[in-house]
């Protein structure tokens, strides 16, 4: 599918209609990256909210690039439009990536670059794991997605103070809203944990736990 796609030119994937009685779109389309040094194509999936005039309103996107050589799909980054964040868009969008791309027998990575903590959270839900789960224990840049038991809003507790303080003054925390504890106690429940540096895929034996979640997903979407 990926590799017949017309660059430039979005491809209608599906329309349904939201909790709210309104028409969502996704799309998903090609584009060829140039830089100085390499040449690539990058893939979008956008979903788009139709409001009572008719006109879409992008919601949030996902991109990701394939090296067909390889058979490898990464993962490389997602961003939420922030009027539609906590709606299900992130895990509607990864489920969707995760869906086509079992469908096209592609195996399933994260870009080592990733900087963004709740990404990996989000696909971690979707039994996507680090190769070296030891790396936890002994890792000093272990992030621990936290949230206080009276409210649903997550927060991040570091680790390494080092490693928090350089993420206070990051593009990734200046573009979203992330709140950063400063220590853990009664009233914090630690979700999980991730590494922005790891190796993370999702593997094989893994791959039929993860498509479950990708229909739990569709069916809350659809309902």
């Amino acid at each position: 599918m990926f590799q017949n796609l017309d660059y430039n030119k979005p491809y209608l994937l599906s329309v349904h209609i939201n909790q709210n009685g309104y028409l969502e779109k996704t799309y998903l389309s090609r584009h060829h990256i140039k830089t100085t040094t390499d040449e690539y194509d990058n893939y979008y999936l956008k979903v788009y909210l139709v409001d009572a005039n008719g006109t879409e309103i992008q919601e949030g996107y996902l991109y990701f690039t394939i090296n067909f050589m390889t058979n490898l799909n990464s993962f490389i980054g997602m961003y939420i439009n922030p009027q539609f964040r906590n709606t299900g868009i992130a895990s509607f969008l990864t489920a969707t990536w995760i869906d086509l791309s079992l469908e096209d027998g592609l195996n399933l990575a994260v870009n080592k670059r990733q900087k963004k903590p709740f990404l990996l959270y989000i696909l971690k839900k979707f039994a996507f794991e680090i190769d070296d789960i030891s790396l936890y224990e002994t890792r000093k840049s272990v992030i621990y997605i936290c949230q206080k038991n009276n409210s649903l809003e997550k927060a991040l507790f570091f680790r390494n103070p080092y490693q928090k303080e350089e993420f206070k003054n990051s593009r990734a925390r200046k573009n979203d809203n992330y709140v950063i504890l400063n220590s853990l106690d009664d009233d914090t429940t630690v979700l999980d944990q991730i590494i922005l540096t790891g190796n993370y895929s999702l593997h094989k034996e893994d791959k039929d736990k993860s498509y479950q979640k990708v229909l739990d997903v569709f069916k809350r979407k659809q309902n």
